[in-house]
């Protein structure tokens, strides 16, 4: 059986730069050896005090390759660049803030050789871990709520969107895909779930591989992610119309619900859930009527 090598590229911002150091132990600590691994962080942007991170340090004794982008761009086009240095078949987009479990390669190879097996298949897609420690009860509640909105896109055991914090496909089809679209702003991982879709390919779902993201844990910092995913569907669903066509009675139902399944008699639950959803929803429709006029930066907003 063909021996897989697999390329980890990581678009490292400056405020993910603390919990690079963790994200990295957490892919040493992972059983890869039986597969070949390569490392690319992509330096988005103004990335003062390497020096507090200890393996961005001295990248070259840890493995890494280091690539530098001095304007700050979006993380589509940092993810292309790094793709472009990449020798493997496979390769892994990975944010900078997320720690793999100790058992990520080894189950990571049995997937590997289900794609393999089946042509049809072109990417994978993680769950969510819900045993890590939160640093707040906001922490806690943005996962959830990033569960809730990918859980709408699986169906048996496929899933027709990418989950941005680790994008595992093969590079072949990544590369024939046209690489992510540099003109989205945000939600370049739905955009390219898309498209390889649309080329007639599956994306798995791997239900117990569990990764944990380190979402924002201070309120400011998670409006800032929602307004930022708001640019970025609103961008997504002018391209795809019927991706984003929930009516009004629909959304009502999420937001009744869903504060619920979150946490139940948590009050604190539906008050953040209510005011985050509304202030998505509105900046949703504010951009989206941006975008309708044939407004597009690829440049941060």
């Amino acid at each position: 059986m063909q021996k897989e090598s697999v390329s980890i590229v990581i678009p490292l911002h400056r405020m993910h730069l603390k919990k690079f150091d963790v994200t990295f132990q957490s892919i040493l600590n992972s059983s890869h050896s039986e597969i070949p691994l390569e490392i690319i962080v992509v330096l988005n942007g103004k990335t003062d005090h390497l020096e507090t991170s200890t393996f961005l340090k001295d990248p070259k004794k840890y493995g890494i390759k280091v690539l530098e982008y001095k304007d700050e761009k979006t993380c589509a086009i940092a993810r292309n660049v790094g793709f472009k240095h990449i020798k493997s078949n496979f390769v892994i987009f990975l944010d900078g803030d997320v720690i793999l479990p100790k058992n990520f390669f080894s189950k990571l190879k049995i997937y590997l050789n289900k794609i393999n097996a089946d042509s049809q298949i072109a990417g994978l897609c993680p769950g969510f871990s819900k045993q890590m420690r939160h640093e707040s009860k906001l922490q806690k509640y943005d996962n959830l709520e990033d569960q809730r909105s990918l859980n709408q896109f699986r169906k048996n055991k496929y899933i027709y969107s990418f989950q941005g914090f680790c994008i595992v496909i093969k590079s072949s089809v990544f590369k024939g895909a046209g690489m992510f679209d540099r003109n989205f702003i945000a939600s370049e991982d739905r955009e390219l779930a898309m498209k390889i879709i649309s080329m007639g390919y599956k994306i798995l779902y791997m239900p117990e591989l569990k990764l944990f993201h380190s979402n924002p844990s201070k309120f400011s910092n998670i409006l800032k992610r929602k307004r930022w995913h708001a640019i970025g569907n609103a961008q997504l669903s002018i391209k795809y119309p019927n991706l984003y066509n929930k009516t009004i009675f629909d959304r009502i139902k999420v937001l009744a619900l869903y504060p619920f399944l979150l946490s139940p008699y948590d009050i604190y639950a539906y008050m953040y859930y209510w005011c985050i959803m509304v202030y998505y929803t509105i900046y949703f429709f504010y951009f989206r009527e941006i975008f309708r006029r044939g407004v597009i930066k690829t440049d941060r907003y």
